[in-house]
């Protein structure tokens, strides 16, 4: 394998505006690959103020950890600026995604001291958070109240448990019907609790986007008819298997036991 560090790996183009995607597992260097670009930025141009470059991600404690760095980056690059040091990062890296050519080091070093001073401007948030704050910004071009508000964790799932039980209420008792008893019917006579039945259809909730999509085609059954049938089957012989293999097992006791009580002169 090669000794050269993964993230080397990342490379950027070099237009001013642009957006910019990471796809990659854990552990192999993307949030270093994103300090890397945002102080190629940040230190390139001391008038760019960091409240305009957005940083997306999936979840809070990572938004949080690439703001954390950024800044814990800055600040180790304004240490070496005043030490003399080379301009590179990550530090006593063999392969820094970041230097300052020597040309470039006085500007770099007033960017550094600019950007340290507002860099809790920068926007590094998740991707629902992102949305949310441009409804906020465009609320009655997006059809909602501008007061809207953001429910989640256990105030998310009571409102879930609330409109189930008051859907599950008026299908069942306020204004039943035979297709919709018979739905229920089948629901239950396939999962068999009705506990079970609430979480697929809030699972179902969270990609009401596909329920929503008249394009979206979930497929037929006839689709993979053939390889259910053989996924049966294998079943249905794993379960022969294992009753002969207990039969097996058993029958040696059941002699052991028959030979012990004819030594003993009782009947067989």
């Amino acid at each position: 394998m090669s000794d050269v560090p993964i993230q080397s790996s990342f490379a950027f183009g070099r237009p001013q505006r642009r957006n910019i995607v990471i796809e990659a597992g854990a552990g192999t260097g993307k949030t270093t690959a994103i300090v890397a670009e945002v102080l190629r930025l940040l230190l390139g141009d001391e008038s760019l103020l960091p409240e305009r470059i957005i940083l997306v991600t999936f979840t809070e404690k990572a938004a949080g950890e690439i703001a954390d760095r950024i800044h814990e980056a800055l600040t180790e690059l304004e240490l070496r600026f005043d030490s003399g040091d080379e301009i590179a990062w990550p530090i006593g890296s063999a392969t820094p995604l970041f230097s300052v050519a020597s040309a470039d080091r006085e500007a770099a070093r007033r960017a550094c001291a600019a950007q340290l001073g507002r860099i809790d401007s920068l926007r590094s948030q998740t991707i629902h958070a992102f949305c949310q704050s441009l409804l906020r910004q465009f609320p009655i071009e997006a059809g909602l109240d501008p007061q809207f508000t953001i429910i989640e964790g256990f105030e998310r799932s009571l409102l879930y448990g609330e409109a189930y039980d008051a859907w599950i209420d008026d299908e069942t008792r306020v204004h039943p019907t035979a297709e919709a008893r018979y739905e229920w019917e089948v629901l239950l006579e396939h999962v068999g609790y009705l506990f079970l039945i609430r979480n697929i259809i809030l699972s179902l909730i969270d990609r009401r986007d596909l329920l929503l999509d008249d394009t979206y085609d979930p497929g037929a059954l006839d689709l993979v008819e053939h390889e259910l049938l053989i996924a049966i089957e294998r079943l249905r012989s794993c379960e022969a298997d294992s009753v002969r293999e207990s039969a097996s097992t058993c029958a040696p006791t059941r002699r052991r036991s028959v030979a012990a009580t004819s030594t003993r002169g009782s009947p067989i």
